[in-house]
């Protein structure tokens, strides 16, 4: 079984943010010679997301409406209560952004078949942004089998 991990950097702009990473992903399957095996593709973050969805607009448009509604940004939460906590004076007040990366997985795992990843016709991987932006990393990770 082989192996291949990889960290890339993603610089977002604002919450609510969908960033395509299936192309760096790939790149990291061809790079490890892997023809069968897993790609698991993982956020080193709390506040936001990884999800394999349909990059359509409106789509991407209905789960923004969506979060919003299950985590709305101006309602009150104990988190944003900087006050009441050991942190420093210029923490986010971001308990909103955490609530729906609650939603949302920190992780996805697609198959790799034939050095492809196994996505289907309108499926791509998504970072979601859940936060105001900010430097992130993303992990990927391959593992498998050459044939």
């Amino acid at each position: 079984m082989m192996g291949r991990t990889k960290k890339i950097e993603i610089k977002t702009h604002e919450h609510q943010t969908f960033y395509d990473v299936t192309p760096e992903v790939q790149k990291v399957v061809e790079e490890s010679g892997v023809e069968e095996g897993i790609a698991t593709v993982f956020t080193t973050h709390t506040t936001s997301s990884i999800k394999v969805l349909e990059d359509e607009s409106l789509l991407k448009n209905d789960v923004k409406n969506f979060l919003a509604r299950l985590a709305p940004k101006e309602s009150l939460y104990y988190h944003d209560e900087i006050n009441k906590r050991e942190v420093p004076d210029h923490e986010r007040i971001n308990a909103y952004s955490h609530l729906r990366s609650l939603i949302l997985p920190t992780c996805e795992t697609i198959p790799i078949v034939g050095k492809k990843l196994a996505l289907g016709q309108w499926q791509k991987i998504n970072m979601i942004e859940n936060d105001p932006g900010r430097d992130r990393q993303v992990v990927i990770l391959v593992m498998g089998d050459k044939q």
